[in-house]
């Protein structure tokens, strides 16, 4: 890197959950800019914020609001809150255009296809679809091909009115388009699959899938949500590369929800994190103990102090962390995306 970097920070504000349900947590969506000297050196700033009342009057609805895994089209961000997409100009903090459907709940990820339809992960249907920014939807796909959602869920049901729809069957959260094919990751499957021919599927046992980018080399670069990087060649795909970043970062204690990518080479990488929530580790407390002890190679008791919410720069080649831009004391609770 000749030069600075800028980074956009994409994810949300969300109140305390104690004893509340995580969907009626989200205060805000958040975009917070990060700057990157070639010596590592950070600076960061709150760069746009999107509340209930900007989305309430368009979408109809009171769900609170966060931003969920967004993408670029061009020189816009498409962001996703659960139930709207925006096209947002960061050079003008305008949104451009926006739409919402019915059957948006829990929206989990938005791209662009190449020729300017919308990609969209609909996690609380367990679906993606195809649709266009009139709100038609062209292609629809479950994310259990063995079943349709429309046996479960009704069509015409207005789900951005429904606060929730957990437990999910599978919970897919990302979707990615390389040489005409789609791909979409499955939570509770560890998996990504092929939605033209499902029977094709990229297995990642170390973990829960978030992303499943297409990076360096054309592989799949998947993060899991306990701190495992897979890379993935579609040609070869029982052979997934792996990279535990619980022992790289070294930080003995849970990393946090790892979810959030953005290259910087072939072999750096920037990974967000964000903060464990009290009730995250409370229904995971084994999971995370694991981590910890498994990944770290700890024989005592695991040190359950959730680390903060952040982003991370890996050197994959050298197996150390270059730089971290730590976001506690900010609004910024959790992140999903960094573009």
């Amino acid at each position: 890197m000749t030069g600075p970097r800028t980074l956009y920070v994409v994810g949300g504000e969300r109140r305390p959950s104690i004893g509340v349900p995580e969907w009626e947590t989200g205060v805000a969506g958040l975009i917070y800019e990060v700057t990157v000297s070639p010596e590592g050196e950070t600076t960061s700033r709150e760069f746009w914020r999107y509340t209930i009342d900007d989305a309430a009057p368009y979408t109809g609805t009171s769900t609170p609001v966060v931003f969920k895994s967004s993408s670029r089209i061009g020189d816009r961000f498409l962001l996703c809150t659960v139930t709207e997409i925006l096209d947002f100009d960061p050079q003008t903090k305008e949104i451009l255009r926006r739409v919402t459907h019915p059957w948006f709940n829990d929206v989990h990820h938005v791209s662009a296809s190449a020729d300017d339809t919308l990609l969209v992960v609909i996690t609380g249907l367990d679906m993606a679809v195809r649709m266009n920014w009139d709100g038609e939807i062209m292609e629809e796909w479950s994310a259990l091909p063995e079943s349709s959602p429309w046996e479960y869920f009704e069509k015409g049901t207005d789900y951005r009115q429904v606060p929730t729809t957990k437990p999910h069957k599978s919970h897919p959260n990302y979707i990615c388009e390389v040489e005409g094919e789609l791909w979409l990751t499955r939570f509770h499957q560890r998996d990504a699959i092929n939605l033209g021919d499902p029977s094709r599927r990229m297995a990642i046992p170390v973990g829960n899938p978030h992303d499943g980018e297409i990076g360096p080399l054309g592989r799949h670069w998947f993060t899991t949500t306990n701190g495992q990087l897979a890379i993935i060649k579609r040609s070869l795909p029982e052979a997934p590369e792996i990279y535990d970043l619980n022992a790289i970062i070294g930080a003995g204690r849970p990393l946090g929800w790892c979810r959030g990518l953005y290259f910087i080479s072939a072999t750096e990488i920037v990974v967000g994190f964000s903060r464990l929530r009290r009730t995250r580790i409370e229904e995971n407390v084994r999971w995370v103990k694991d981590q910890v002890k498994q990944g770290l190679g700890l024989a005592g008791p695991a040190d359950l102090t959730p680390l903060p919410t952040r982003i991370a720069c890996i050197d994959l080649t050298k197996g150390e962390q270059r730089w971290t831009v730590d976001f506690s004391g900010t609004p910024l609770s959790e992140i999903f995306s960094i573009l």
